[in-house]
């Protein structure tokens, strides 16, 4: 009977050498699997925080384009009452140097209404 608890023991040391080095193996997997898991989440995290900054990147151009696009509406107006006070001077100045200055500033200007059912018809799209 010791022959067979001989077997039995060396079948039994066997089964758990096989169970051990199953354990190692688990346990080097699931040590992969956390570092994988940990880089996913350093990962998940890197990109929160670009997502967040590009956001606000986004939010500070949108502010600047605003801001530019009030300057050249702006800059618009300036350059239209430009225009007008430059055709203001020469119509002045003409007026100054003209032979009938003295009848053109005491005179005054009529400005009539367009007659309301004068309007040019419409070409019809074909």
């Amino acid at each position: 009977t010791s022959s067979m608890g001989e077997a039995e023991r060396l079948e039994m040391k066997k089964e758990v050498d096989g169970i051990r080095k199953e354990k190692q193996k688990e346990e080097k997997k699931n040590t992969l699997i956390s570092a994988k898991l940990k880089k996913a989440w350093e990962d998940c995290e890197f990109h929160k925080q670009l997502n967040q900054q590009l956001t606000e990147n986004q939010q500070a151009y949108q502010d600047q384009l605003a801001a530019a696009a009030a300057k050249d509406t702006q800059i618009k107006e300036l350059q239209d009452q430009v225009r007008d006070l430059m055709f203001y001077l020469e119509a002045q100045k003409s007026v100054e140097e003209s032979a009938n200055s003295e009848e053109i500033k005491e005179g005054q200007i009529m400005v009539q209404a367009a007659a309301a059912g004068r309007r040019r018809p419409r070409r019809e799209a074909r």
